[in-house]
């Protein structure tokens, strides 16, 4: 099992909830990225091109986790 962490426009491939995510996803033997989308504040669309790249690339079924907050 791979699990792809999403993370929020005014977050980072790094932040606390996916460093918690993580260690719970290597306590359950799975293998995990959080993919940076950084570069790509204003460009959701682009944003979804590069995840679905990143599952295209995958030979493992995947889980997808999110995280977003909205002001």
């Amino acid at each position: 099992m791979h699990i792809i962490f999403f993370h929020g426009q005014e977050s980072g491939p790094d932040g606390g909830k996916i460093r918690a995510l993580a260690s719970l996803a290597t306590d359950l033997s799975c293998t995990y990225e959080s993919v940076d989308y950084r570069d790509l504040p204003d460009h959701p669309d682009k944003r979804v091109e590069r995840l679905m790249a990143r599952i295209s690339a995958c030979d493992d079924d995947i889980i997808l986790v999110g995280s977003s907050v909205v002001y």
